[in-house]
């Protein structure tokens, strides 16, 4: 199971969305540690199926029609000791607050695919890998989600091993302080406005699942353009992209 921020390791407690039915209607499971849980407060949704409840548990709410740009069902677990998201470590009994948010932006990637050899490998010859790059790709993707862009178009009249793809987007975004994630096998570099902001490009360094995730924060401020590039030597395929508003609590 990926998270926005990488692999989810069952060490503390989720609101996992499933679906958003024609009629608004937004559908969870509640998975964690065993325990309860209670909601707390809630921001761009009503009609809420249940207050409270224990571990595993579902959760059926009602999206406002004005909620186009921000959800947020915060919920409070009580239980076994939680390991965060961020390694932070809350002892059993403790209250643990956890949040469902969504934050929509109208993103349209456009990702460009590419195959690589010895001759221009992204690690031991960069200067020809970023000619690779600037060339005309072997077939462009497009969509709203970075993650189901590059999955329809993993292996599909492509190689699945010594590959890259270029993504790139226009956002426009208010004022405020952004949490950016990317976990992609098996490099990757996020660069907004031709700067870079993250760069994982040591393969030799990806041990385990969560080595494919890195995040920044940064302020950000109406209209910019974000530009991924990834490589990968193997065969397993995977590129999710997420930005977020930083809240208070986190």
């Amino acid at each position: 199971m990926m998270t926005q921020w990488g692999p989810y390791s069952f060490n503390y407690p989720i609101l996992w969305w499933e679906k958003t039915d024609s009629s608004g209607k937004m559908y969870f499971d509640i998975i964690g540690p065993s325990g309860k849980w209670k909601t707390i407060n809630n921001k761009g949704v009503s009609g809420l199926s249940a207050l409270s409840g224990v571990f595993p548990g579902q959760l059926v709410v009602q999206k406002d029609s004005a909620a186009l740009a921000a959800i947020d069902i915060e919920m409070e677990y009580m239980g076994k000791e939680i390991i965060s998201p961020f390694g932070i470590k809350y002892p059993a009994g403790h209250p643990y607050l956890f949040h469902y948010r969504e934050f929509d932006i109208p993103f349209q990637w456009e990702m460009k695919w590419f195959v690589f050899d010895s001759t221009n490998d992204p690690i031991k010859h960069n200067v020809e890998f970023i000619k690779l790059l600037n060339n005309k790709p072997i077939k462009v993707t497009k969509g709203i989600d970075i993650s189901n862009v590059f999955g329809k178009g993993f292996g599909k009249n492509i190689p699945k091993e010594k590959i890259a793809t270029v993504s790139a987007t226009d956002i426009d975004i208010p004022d405020g302080l952004y949490r950016i994630g990317i976990s992609a096998s098996e490099m990757a570099r996020v660069y907004i406005d031709g700067k870079i902001i993250i760069e994982n490009w040591d393969p030799s360094k990806t041990i385990y699942d969560e080595d494919y995730h890195q995040d920044t924060i940064i302020p950000l401020k109406g209209k910019h353009t974000i530009r991924i590039e990834q490589a990968q030597y193997g065969d397993y395929g995977m590129l999710n992209f997420a930005i977020q508003p930083v809240y208070k609590n986190d």
